[in-house]
């Protein structure tokens, strides 16, 4: 949980894997508790474990939302590129594109080609110089 906290200040740029890890850990954690609380107590938590399931689903559903991709232009360079644009362009370009645009760090010139057919896939390509 501290972990957490430390990357929700915003000095920490992280995805869905970051989340979606951090979650099974807490859950792992949080229904450990719940057994000892039934092995100090015999059965008497049993019903935390529905709560803690139903809790669980509402979760997972949250992270497999399907994803909409905003309509965008089909390559973008980096200089127009930034943390938010991580649906279009994928996470880690994205990410890089707001070290070197909002906070100046020298990064390879580069841009990313965006290909979102009908199906919702999509297919991304990165290169550095030209």
């Amino acid at each position: 949980m501290a972990d957490m906290e430390e990357k929700a200040t915003g000095q920490y740029l992280f995805d869905r894997a970051y989340i979606s890890r951090r979650v099974d850990e807490v859950s792992e954690g949080v229904l450990k508790i719940i057994e000892h609380l039934n092995e100090l107590a015999p059965d008497k938590y049993r019903a935390l474990y529905e709560v803690h399931e139903a809790i669980q689903r509402r979760i997972r559903e949250s992270l497999t939302t399907a994803i909409t991709i905003p309509v965008s232009d089909y390559v973008l360079p980096l200089s127009q590129l930034t943390g938010n644009m991580a649906d279009v362009a994928g996470g880690k370009i994205a990410h890089l594109g707001e070290l070197r645009n909002r906070l100046g760090i020298p990064t390879p010139d580069g841009f990313v080609v965006i290909r979102a057919p009908s199906s919702g896939s999509w297919t991304i390509i990165t290169y550095g110089k030209r």
